[in-house]
């Protein structure tokens, strides 16, 4: 999975510039910029506030697919089984 592409495609595509979005998320524009080049991985914590940045959940950030589940209501164990069975 590519979460640092869907990341920066989807911020784009809402029109969100990389220093507005990490105001708001209160981290780093170099922080954000890792996440978007895939040098680093952001946690599920700071996933759910992208998404929550971002107006949309978490299926729709990362191109998973529906499946009707919110992935933002799930915990941290859980999310990473749903996300194995995807991959």
């Amino acid at each position: 999975m590519d979460i640092g592409k869907h990341l920066k495609e989807f911020r784009q595509e809402k029109g969100v510039s990389r220093e507005s979005l990490s105001s708001i998320l209160g981290i780093s524009i170099h922080a954000l910029a890792k996440y978007e080049q895939n040098q680093r991985e952001p946690n599920i914590e700071t996933l759910n506030k992208i998404a929550k940045a971002l107006d949309t959940t978490l299926d729709k950030l990362l191109h998973l697919g529906t499946n009707n589940i919110d992935l933002s209501q799930l915990s941290t164990s859980k999310l990473i089984e749903e996300l194995n069975s995807r991959v």
